[in-house]
């Protein structure tokens, strides 16, 4: 699943409408303000650290007082970016420092803890009427990634729920096509085409679009049927989750590693935080091991190290909590800031998710190193024999299957190659914004 589009600033009603050409985006890109957004929005993070690091109520009141400044815009960005509104909104009513926030910033975040909000309720909705109907059939669904919190609470989501763009879900083995289809029966229809791991995402007014996986991008197929074997019951009739150890290393493995931009993304953390909190100190230990034989092990465990330096609910520590979450934050705050600026500009801009999506993806690959751009430009080819979303492309692959490989193909290079020169002024102005030395940004 892509990382989410940015969300328009509330309130905003000066979004530029023809902000879906390359020159837009340019201009945007160049607006002498994006600097300020960007070094604002980094100010938001460190508050935010610090409330969701339990940390004492002196140090985060003297964060709240530095963040005063910043612009309602650079809340905007900050939230799309972070999507916490919810867990932040707590964190500062139980510190009792919501109120020394000036009113139009109360104004921004409320917006968007409504929106996270009505995504969390419509997803326990959806997932109770899917696990009876389930259940009925004599089957069961494992549900996803986000979507666990939110079918574990008892009488609604969980306290870990997070926001949703969408519900992952896990039919039994060969029965995932015959689930779509039960989905489709029950008034959703398709959007786009079917993808390498999941069938064509299904929508209807007003809900979460569902994804029906057959496979797993981060997970082998046969580790897979392990996992299977392992999920146990939530809450919710008909509904299913991968045990705490597996959970914990699906979420590490896709925010970590299939979705670069989302290693510093506070709900991702949070996700990550609550699987590891359901794990045993073996079952934990036995997750370190997995990690440290993986090639991108040091990541993986410094993402890991990062969300254990949120407490739980009830202030409980699973060991590396105790550490300020500001002083493992170093190696995220980079993508962090570039995650700004990319909201900076693509929420004035408005531009197709076809271009919006690969931008931020730059300029995370530029922020991350050379390794990471490489692995962009070698990936264009994969999968160019799935049917493509764009009708003419589609056309073309109906009429010869090589032919639509390389149309394909060549589409996404040009793709990429616009977005390279966007995101390269995006990736200047981050290190406008943080006045520091490309050194300080290898490690992610």
């Amino acid at each position: 699943m892509p990382h989410p589009r940015p969300a328009s600033p509330p309130g905003s009603a000066a979004r530029v409408r023809s902000g879906s050409s390359l020159v837009s985006l340019a201009a945007h890109s160049l607006a002498p303000s994006l600097s300020r957004h960007v070094y604002e929005a980094g100010l938001l993070r460190k508050l935010a650290l610090k409330l969701l690091g339990g940390r004492p109520a002196p140090e985060v009141e003297e964060w709240v007082r530095r963040a005063r400044s910043a612009s309602p815009f650079a809340w905007s960005c900050f939230l799309a970016s972070e999507r916490c509104a919810v867990a932040l909104n707590t964190r500062l009513l139980n510190v009792g420092v919501r109120d020394a926030l000036r009113p139009e910033t109360l104004a921004v975040l409320d917006s968007f803890r409504r929106r996270e909000l009505q995504r969390m309720l419509a997803a326990r909705g959806q997932l109770q009427a899917l696990g009876r109907s389930a259940e009925e059939r004599g089957e069961r669904v494992i549900v996803l990634k986000g979507g666990v919190p939110i079918a574990a609470g008892a009488t609604g989501p969980a306290h870990g729920s997070v926001d949703l763009s969408d519900l992952d879900l896990l039919p039994e083995t060969g029965r995932e096509r015959r689930f779509q289809q039960a989905i489709r029966h029950s008034g959703y229809e398709p959007k786009k085409r079917d993808g390498a791991y999941h069938f064509a995402p299904l929508a209807a007014p007003r809900l979460l679009p569902i994804e029906v996986h057959h496979r797993v991008r981060e997970i082998e197929a046969r580790r897979l049927a392990a996992f299977r074997s392992r999920a146990r019951p939530t809450e919710l009739p008909g509904i299913f989750q991968f045990a705490p150890p597996d959970q914990l290393w699906h979420l590490l493995v896709h925010a970590g590693i299939h979705h670069p931009a989302r290693r510093s993304a506070l709900r991702d953390w949070l996700l990550i935080r609550d699987a590891a909190a359901g794990c045993t100190p073996g079952e934990l230990a036995v997750v370190r091991k997995e990690i440290s034989r993986r090639a991108q092990g040091l990541l993986l465990g410094r993402l890991l190290d990062a969300a254990l330096t949120i407490p739980g609910p009830e202030g409980q520590t699973l060991g590396t909590e105790a550490r300020d979450p500001d002083e493992v934050d170093g190696p995220f705050r980079w993508i962090a800031s570039g995650n700004y600026a990319s909201a900076a500009v693509l929420i004035p801009a408005g531009p197709p998710a076809w271009l919006a999506i690969p931008v931020q993806q730059t300029v995370t690959a530029l922020l991350s190193g050379r390794q990471e751009y490489v692995g962009q430009w070698t990936r264009v080819g994969a999968q160019a024999g799935v049917s493509s979303d764009w009708r003419i492309l589609a056309r073309v692959q109906g009429v010869s299957r090589r032919g639509g490989r390389l149309a394909v193909t060549a589409a996404r290079a040009l793709r990429l190659a616009a977005a390279t020169g966007l995101a390269a002024i995006v990736v200047l102005r981050v290190h406008q914004a943080l006045g520091r030395g490309t050194e300080a940004r290898r490690g992610v």
